[in-house]
């Protein structure tokens, strides 16, 4: 399997060497949770899948999807 590794940064995330940012054009909230381990995120008006299971953002992995939107969004 692999990790997608997800950096944090000022209004988004960094992967593949680039700079996304957070947008809200297609979804109001910027993600919708899909299940307990998936989400959608909305990054430069793209919807990105995000899984729990795959990623980690700063270097930590997280058991559940809320919890993993939650620390990306500071929440």
């Amino acid at each position: 399997m692999t990790i997608v590794a997800f950096s944090k940064i000022e209004n988004g995330l960094m992967f593949n060497n680039k700079e996304w940012f957070f947008t809200y054009s297609m979804l109001p909230k910027g993600y919708e949770i899909q299940g307990g381990d998936v989400a959608i995120i909305e990054l430069n008006n793209q919807v990105v899948m995000l899984c729990c299971k795959d990623s980690t953002i700063d270097g930590l992995g997280f058991s559940n999807i809320q919890d993993e939107i939650d620390y990306i969004l500071g929440l």
